[in-house]
């Protein structure tokens, strides 16, 4: 391959941004979950959809050769945590469904972590609703005479739906979870 071949190939790379698995996202809601992730500057890049006419999407540099117009024309901004329209949902995430699965549920959104017991009715924000409804885990069914087939996605973090919430409460079950998450450090460390 040529110089020339390369340089437009790393551009290429550097204008359109795939799945970690280098796949078109299949919702609009994941691309715009990575865009939030990995703090992809919503001036420079748009979500479209790619290939264009298709229902799957990608994070494309605005104004490339490849840019075929945003789905919102605006870079629009995001929900601001604990803003107005920010809403809550109580719900419940299954046990661990398999050895390697953390004993908690952790999720993350913009450098804000949440450590969640599994099993237990608990309020998150949407935003953390978002993340765990786009943790997706790929399934594959294994042929020796066909090989490696992908058999679809499951959710990485599934949860039952229990009722909507608010804010207040929110805030209420955080302080209860942040003064026990303190209390088994002070523990760990021989403070208590």
């Amino acid at each position: 391959m040529s110089d020339s071949q390369e340089s437009v190939h790393d551009q290429e790379q550097d204008e359109v941004i795939f799945t970690a698995d280098n796949q078109p996202f299949k919702t609009k809601q994941a691309a715009a979950g990575c865009m939030g992730s990995k703090n992809i500057d919503q001036k420079v890049y748009g979500i479209c959809q790619y290939p264009p006419g298709k229902e799957t999407f990608a994070i494309i540099k605005r104004g490339s050769s490849n840019w075929n117009g945003a789905i919102e024309s605006e870079p629009k901004e995001t929900k601001k945590a604990g803003s107005a329209e920010e809403r809550f949902y109580k719900v419940i995430f299954q046990p661990m469904a398999h050895p390697n699965d953390l004993t908690d549920v952790m999720l993350g959104v913009n450098g804000e972590q949440l450590v969640i017991k599994r099993e237990e009715a608990v309020i998150i924000p949407e935003r953390f609703k978002e993340v765990a409804d786009n943790a997706l885990t790929p399934r594959f069914t294994q042929d020796p005479k066909q090989g490696r087939k992908s058999r679809g996605s499951t959710r990485k973090f599934p949860y039952h739906f229990v009722e909507m919430s608010t804010k207040q409460a929110y805030d209420e079950q955080k302080a209860r979870g942040n003064e026990m998450t303190l209390n088994r450090q002070k523990m760990l460390a021989g403070e208590l």
